[in-house]
């Protein structure tokens, strides 16, 4: 199983096991005993080698930053998780759900050191499973957190996102009584925001001075969702039935920028913990 390789990123998620692994950079004896010397002004190994004994002897330099310490376990990992599914291609849904679970606490601690490269890491690892076992494990929550969507073939020209992204627009959206999820789906509700072509509506349930907030406050996730594209777009109607113009937009938030007050600090809160995750 691959039981090793999942502690391993269980203990980066939920048990600070990331400082501890980068505790052991200073004074590692795999690295001393390998020829390497540690230069404490650099805060690098380096271990000069011959290459070609002669007159000109050639020589060559590796450096061993702390970033690349962490690459260089990651690897290792990797091939270890590699060699666990060659031999047991079995345990490989087990594996997508614990990667999962880690994944998305890890996502949380972007912001801390060196997480990124453990996040670009899993990434690595989810896209080549993908490619090789897809026909064992056709569809899997993960495969979602690093298919990313194209901009260029968005209507509304999203920003480089996950498609994780629209899952917790969506949820938003739904949670905050906007739409009704039992007759948009996410489906649909990632169709409309995320084609070039959509093919589904979306029917808002509130008022439009709410709706228009919302559109407004997720503008920043798209370089194209204007009162006037939505309007062109006609993939928006009201909680009348009545497809969303452009004016409808400008009248709702002039007219009702002292109304419903609770409705949109509640929308502002949640869209900003979004804005968080995946803008900043």
């Amino acid at each position: 199983m691959s039981q090793s390789y999942l502690q391993f990123y269980t203990k980066i998620a939920f048990h600070n096991g990331l400082e501890k692994l980068m505790s052991e950079f200073l004074d590692n004896n795999q690295l001393l005993g390998n020829g390497f010397e540690y230069l404490k002004e650099y805060d690098y190994y380096l271990k000069d080698e011959m290459v070609i004994d002669s007159k000109d002897a050639v020589f060559v330099t590796t450096i061993i930053n702390r970033e690349k310490f962490l690459k260089d376990i990651l690897l290792e990992q990797r091939k270890n998780l590699y060699d666990v599914l060659k031999i047991a291609p079995n345990s490989l849904k087990e594996t997508l759900d614990n990667l999962n679970i880690v994944f998305a606490k890890i996502e949380t601690q972007k912001e801390q050191k060196y997480f990124t490269i453990i996040i670009e890491e899993l990434k690595n690892i989810v896209g080549d499973i993908i490619l090789q076992y897809s026909s064992i494990v056709e569809h899997h929550p993960i495969y979602n957190r690093i298919k990313r969507i194209n901009s260029s073939l968005s209507y509304f020209q999203c920003k480089e996102l996950p498609y994780v992204f629209f899952e917790k627009l969506y949820d938003l959206t739904y949670s905050l009584d906007l739409i009704d999820d039992v007759l948009i789906t996410e489906e649909m509700f990632t169709n409309v925001f995320s084609s070039s072509k959509p093919e589904f509506k979306i029917d808002f349930i509130k008022p439009n001075p709410i709706i228009a907030f919302y559109l407004k406050e997720i503008e920043v996730f798209f370089d194209n969702l204007k009162a006037v594209t939505i309007e062109k777009s006609e993939l928006f109607r009201n909680k009348q039935g009545k497809l969303l113009k452009s004016s409808d937009l400008y009248t709702a938030l002039s007219r009702g920028m002292n109304k419903n007050t609770s409705e949109k600090n509640k929308i502002k809160i949640k869209v900003e913990e979004l804005k968080n995750m995946y803008l900043n």
